[in-house]
């Protein structure tokens, strides 16, 4: 399953779960490969709320082509998952394509601010 428009996001409730995970790039490192999850069951609505705008963002950058000049080029895999583990939405981004603020979320693994 794959993104096509934001209006196919799914909703997020509390069983929901999202999973960054990044891959490509020439050298692996397996700390750096190790899937980011971010449980909706931690969040506050207003959070999940964030995290559907960020998650449109992506969407919405998927519009721009991915770049396709190097072979170290790293993308980002991100998918919602119910509470089975089951995918119910997916989008890949290469890395300059990927929101700041979603790209902050992968790397330092940090809950999303309140508010």
């Amino acid at each position: 399953m794959s993104a096509g428009t934001e209006s196919e996001l799914p909703p997020l409730g509390i069983s929901s779960r999202l999973s960054l995970r990044r891959e490509g790039g020439i050298a692996h490192f397996p700390g750096l490969a190790q899937p980011r999850f971010v449980c909706c069951d931690r969040l506050g609505e207003a959070q999940r709320e964030r995290l559907r705008q960020l998650l449109a963002e992506a969407v919405r950058c998927t519009a721009k082509p991915m770049a396709t000049d190097t072979v170290d080029r790293r993308r980002f895999h991100l998918a919602i998952e119910d509470a089975e583990g089951r995918c119910q939405w997916s989008v890949v981004l290469d890395e300059q394509q990927m929101p700041e603020a979603l790209l902050r979320l992968w790397r330092d693994h940090k809950p999303l601010s309140r508010g």
